[in-house]
This record gives C-alpha cells, sequence and structure tokens, in this order.
C-alpha cells in the first residue's frame, strides 16, 4: 500500500491549484455552517415539541376551566 505523502512532490501549488483548494474550503465552511443550523433549529423544535407534549394535560384542563 502507498503512502499518499510519497507522491508529493514538494512543489508550491499553482494559481489554479490554490483557487480550488479554496473552493473546496469555502464549501466546507458553508456547509458546516448549514448543518449546524439545522441542528439549533432542530433541537429547538425537539425542544417545544416536547414541552407541548408534557405540558399538553395542563393545556387541556386549563383550556376546558376557561371555556366552561
Amino acid at each position: 500500500m502507498s503512502n499518499p505523502l510519497d507522491e508529493f512532490s514538494g512543489e508550491p501549488l499553482t494559481e489554479l491549484e490554490n483557487k480550488k483548494a479554496r473552493k473546496i474550503i469555502r464549501d466546507q465552511e458553508r456547509m458546516d455552517w448549514l448543518w449546524a443550523t439545522f441542528r439549533i433549529w432542530g433541537s429547538w423544535g425537539a425542544a417545544g415539541i416536547t414541552a407541548i407534549y408534557a405540558s399538553w394535560d395542563v393545556i387541556v384542563r386549563g383550556g376546558k376551566a376557561l371555556f366552561k
């Protein structure tokens, strides 16, 4: 099995390679931000649903008491 570092020539990257590397890094940072945003909103949504589910009986009894 060959080591990927064995193929490294030690030459600096060309301008095109630098642009491609920057694009890959930028795209990865955007995806990291997107998934972090999904996780945060998903956590808040799950917490809200859990709070409603946990207090459903109290909400129903309070509603019945108000509309008697």
